[in-house]
């Protein structure tokens, strides 16, 4: 996504994806919803959550112990697949029936968090989504929420702070960087966007964002 535009709020983006890939980033929703696919690069503004489901496989090494969480899950993220809210509220019923003893499941707050904003319920998202960073700290796509969500509502520095927050954690991800930039853009803080874009591709030389940060400001 390039252009001047600002950011804005849009419908959530369905997505599944399989546990390995769920602290990579997540992937942005642009004016309409749209199925989008495992990999794809955020590029561009920021302002909507990635509402994506994340998906977890059977463990292979003999972990029994959370198979069935994984079975739960996926049924989860079929219930949420068909964009009706009352399915929504089965895959929160069934998300929360998860006990996963002492080894941490953060995708199962992360969907509830993805089944609550399909419901309008913005607090509760939010709660869910900050417990799946405090479960797995380099859950990008969670602190990526959690930053769009300040942003609708229009906390622009503490979007900004969350981003970074989840920078401090995940520092490869490409749309923490992305949503960090557009919220100083948004802020009318050109040159420290611009500043900071380009720190970001001394880290990594393919941050699009950062690219289009630093096109944008001249």
């Amino acid at each position: 996504k390039s252009g001047d535009t600002e950011a804005t709020s849009s419908d959530p983006v369905i997505e599944s994806v399989d546990v390995e890939a769920a602290s990579e980033e997540t992937t942005e929703a642009d004016t309409e919803p749209a199925v989008s696919e495992e990999g794809t690069e955020a590029e561009g503004d920021t302002g909507a959550p990635a509402d994506e489901a994340v998906e977890i496989e059977a463990p292979k090494d003999g972990l029994v112990s959370i198979i069935p969480a994984a079975d739960r899950i996926n049924d989860a993220i079929a219930y949420l697949s068909t964009g009706d809210p009352q399915q929504a509220q089965v895959a929160i019923e069934l998300l929360s029936s998860i006990e996963t003893g002492s080894d941490p499941v953060p995708e199962v707050p992360y969907n509830i968090g993805v089944a609550s904003l399909s419901l309008g319920k913005l607090d509760e998202a939010k709660k869910a989504f900050l417990e799946a960073t405090e479960m797995d700290p380099t859950f990008a796509a969670a602190w990526y929420n959690l930053g769009t969500l300040s942003e609708r509502e229009g906390d622009l520095q503490k979007a900004y702070d969350i981003y970074n927050s989840g920078l401090l954690h995940k520092e490869t991800s490409l749309d923490l960087t992305s949503g960090k930039i557009n919220v100083l853009r948004k802020m009318k803080e050109y040159d420290r966007a611009i500043a900071e874009a380009k720190e970001a591709l001394k880290a990594n030389a393919n941050n699009v964002g950062a690219y289009n940060a630093i096109e944008i400001g001249r």
